[in-house]
């Protein structure tokens, strides 16, 4: 609907006098049309409404482009907006009532299973946001061993076990002698 309301007619355009007219003040006519507009939000020709109120297509373009047209339009669709939204929840809210009596009358029945009493409290808790959180999920940690397996030559690994036995010689000599019993 705003892709219309913001592009000129090509006529319109082109026409210099077309261009420099203004709507200074709205008339009953140009609120009927944004009765028309509001009337119609999926109608995308406009030339329906030039025939029902019997005015040109270039005069309509004319008025939707005016200035004092568009900050009129502008309020009128905020306030058919707020109203509808206001509609709406009052709507939802009267459902949403409906349902909690019947769901109230299937609980107290004795031939209730117990399964579906305790899936409509869980789901009437969750959407109420009183249905307990997951907490943090739990990572798992996937750890990999590489077994690496290197070629020595017997040399290195001689000279490896030496410097082995030399280091646990030390430490051995260095521990304090054990007590007596």
């Amino acid at each position: 609907m705003l892709r219309y309301l913001s592009s000129k007619d090509r006529r319109a355009r082109d026409n210099p006098i077309m261009a420099e007219v203004q709507i200074r003040s709205l008339s009953h006519r140009h609120r009927e049309i944004a009765d028309w507009l509001l009337a119609n939000p999926h109608e995308k020709n406009l030339q329906k409404l030039c025939n029902m109120m019997n005015i040109s297509r270039p005069w309509i373009s004319v008025v939707m482009q005016s200035d004092v047209f568009k900050e009129y339009w502008a309020k009128r669709r905020a306030e058919y907006e707020r109203d509808m939204h206001d509609k709406v929840l009052r709507k939802q809210y009267d459902v949403t009532l409906k349902a909690l009596e019947k769901l109230d009358d299937i609980i107290a029945a004795d031939d209730v299973d117990d399964r579906l009493i305790f899936d409509i409290a869980n789901k009437t808790a969750a959407n109420l946001g009183f249905a307990p959180s997951r907490g943090p999920r739990t990572s798992v940690v996937e750890e990999r061993t590489q077994e690496l397996t290197r070629t020595v030559d017997a040399g290195t690994l001689a000279e490896a076990r030496e410097t082995i036995r030399r280091i646990t010689r030390v430490e051995h000599a260095q521990l304090p002698a054990p007590e007596p019993e």
